[in-house]
């Protein structure tokens, strides 16, 4: 009889499911080529600056190690051919890929931990709302997670066998990329390093190599180019970071973001309940899990992730999902191996066993996460602002967003239209210096108001939605200087007087 269950059908199960549950959402609400984050409009804006021969730190402020730089200038140079929603949309499409790949990898590494579990494993991350609603844009927690995840399963064996020197290496380039993505990877490198000088003391070695070769190779070009900029922007501006006061109870809600529970009611009637529940739970994870000794590092790892996150001055919805795969496989890891039945069957019976029970529990998770998958549109259509925008030679948006959404971002820098990726970059650098010691707003700052007014004067069109960047004076500026002309839901339409 022909095998119907080959060693590739859980991954492509896995994948397929973590695809669709992904990219679905963007598809059925027509958003896939629309603002749906601020985020990735400025990192898709970086990189199409970049194209132009600016280099962040010297030439634009951008409080983040350059990788998602680098890995978002195919799909700039797909915009400034094609159009830029559609070099976007190409990118949202590969980002969901990639979700797709951290699920397979999920279900490899548990593979070699605890093996009766993979399946569910791989499932149970495919439709996890928290990296489901993360990994559908360009972020930077997506990139961060696959390539440490990746580290770990070039690391990693079932019964501890030490990694060759080449997988080492292999690990640390992964690991040092991820560095160069976002500088929360510093925790890899040291929980990482530690246990292998711990463990396997000679291939600590290489896997230093390999980071110092990798974060070098992606990070030195720019850094070197304006070394004052990249340390005031990467290191001063994030390490002098206002808090920005986020609930404990709110941030450990994402942690079990499957349902549409209450949250906000629980945390009202009763503030410790989310919080102790889930530090009960992730402390009896780490207990179990610490028996295992091949889960050791993703458990260590996995923890120190977590509390790096909730103990940081600020928290966005996407924050943890980096920290997500490892906290599947570290739950796995803690859960009892089965002594019989399908789970402990290796036949092809236990396998199909093994399915069905994954396949039963992960449609009861997924009916719930897919209820709150689908996107949300915007109030208006993204027609109508892009025959606007095309109109006129140098439109102005107040985010990079917004711009892509009216697919003009490249055709005004190739126009010479002086424009800022990201202006919440702008407030932050400026922050070094002014101290304000509290959460400003762009409204606020100084530094925000002058590039404005620059790229004001250069306009012969605007659009905006809503003027919270603007202070009184720039928002006389653009009154006085422009006549409202249109408009539709939030969004209005401005072009120069005379």
């Amino acid at each position: 009889m022909r095998r119907l269950w080959t060693p590739w059908a859980g991954p492509l199960l896995v994948a397929a499911l973590a695809f669709a549950t992904r990219l679905g959402p963007l598809l059925a609400s027509g958003t896939l080529d629309d603002a749906i984050e601020y985020d990735d409009g400025v990192y898709y804006a970086a990189a199409a600056h970049a194209l132009h021969g600016e280099l962040p730190y010297r030439d634009f402020a951008f409080v983040h190690p350059p990788g998602v730089i680098w890995f978002a200038l195919p799909f700039a140079a797909i915009g400034r051919v094609a159009g830029d929603v559609v070099g976007l949309a190409v990118a949202r499409i590969v980002l969901c890929a990639v979700g797709a790949l951290t699920a397979v990898l999920v279900l490899r590494l548990v593979a070699r931990i605890a093996p009766a579990w993979s399946l569910l494993a791989g499932l149970g991350y495919a439709v996890w709302r928290l990296p489901v609603l993360t990994e559908r844009t360009l972020l930077l927690e997506p990139l961060l997670a696959v390539l440490v995840l990746a580290a770990l399963v070039l690391l990693v064996s079932p019964d501890g066998t030490r990694p060759s020197g080449r997988r080492a290496l292999g690990a640390g380039l992964l690991v040092g990329a991820a560095l160069a993505v976002k500088v929360w990877a510093a925790v890899a490198v040291v929980v990482l390093g530690i246990w292998l000088l711990w463990r396997h003391t000679a291939r600590a070695w290489p896997f230093a190599g390999g980071v110092a070769a990798a974060s070098a190779a992606l990070v030195g070009p720019a850094a070197l180019a304006a070394p004052g900029a990249f340390v005031e922007q990467v290191v001063r501006a994030q390490a002098q970071r206002a808090a920005i006061p986020v609930p404990l109870a709110d941030r450990f809600a994402r942690l079990g973001d499957l349902w549409s529970l209450p949250y906000a009611t629980i945390g009202e009637r009763a503030p410790w309940l989310l919080p102790g529940t889930a530090a009960l739970v992730l402390v009896l994870v780490v207990v179990r899990a610490w028996r295992v000794p091949a889960a050791r590092p993703v458990v260590a790892l996995a923890a120190a992730d977590v509390a790096l996150v909730l103990a940081g001055p600020t928290y966005w919805y996407h924050y943890l999902a980096f920290a997500a795969p490892l906290l599947v496989v570290g739950a796995c890891a803690a859960l009892p191996t089965p002594a019989r039945g399908p789970l402990a069957d290796g036949s092809e019976r236990g396998v199909w066993g093994r399915t069905a029970y994954g396949v039963g529990l992960v449609a009861l998770v997924a009916l719930g996460a897919l209820v709150q998958l689908r996107a949300v549109a915007p109030p208006d259509s993204p027609a109508t602002v892009r025959a606007f925008a095309a109109a006129h030679r140098c439109t102005w948006f107040l985010t990079a967003a917004e711009e892509i959404r009216a697919d003009v971002l490249s055709r005004n820098l190739a126009d010479g239209c002086p424009r800022t990726p990201d202006l919440y970059a702008v407030l932050l650098a400026e922050e070094v210096t002014v101290q304000s010691g509290r959460a400003r707003v762009q409204a606020e700052s100084a530094a925000v108001q002058a590039r404005v007014l620059v790229e004001l004067a250069a306009a012969d069109a605007a659009v905006t939605r809503g003027t919270g960047f603007l202070d009184a004076a720039t928002t006389t500026v653009l009154r006085t200087q422009f006549l409202q002309v249109g408009g539709e839901a939030e969004t209005l339409w401005w072009v120069r007087r005379g």
